[in-house]
């Protein structure tokens, strides 16, 4: 239930076993998916840091689910929102 409400509002999720994805609390997976947004958007923080702030600890893998949801990769997303900031 959590994957399938996490897609409808286009989060991704960290990679978690199932018995900690049982137990991980929803709220939690909103902010690290809004913390990974805002980083991106306002740094130039390396993915690899990114990734592991958000709980992640394959880049590949959050590269993966970050471009699932956003269909960008998160280097791509986080050049559009400074070119988006830098344009208003």
């Amino acid at each position: 239930m959590l994957d399938q409400t996490a897609q409808a509002v286009a989060l991704f999720l960290p990679p978690l076993p199932f018995a900690e994805a049982a137990r991980f609390p929803f709220r939690k997976v909103l902010l690290a998916d809004r913390a990974a947004r805002e980083i991106l958007a306002g740094t130039n923080e390396p993915i690899k840091s990114v990734a592991a702030r958000c709980g992640f600890s394959r880049v590949a893998r959050f590269c993966a689910q970050f471009k699932k949801t956003t269909q960008l990769s998160p280097g791509e997303y986080g050049k559009r929102q400074l070119y988006e900031a830098a344009t208003r």
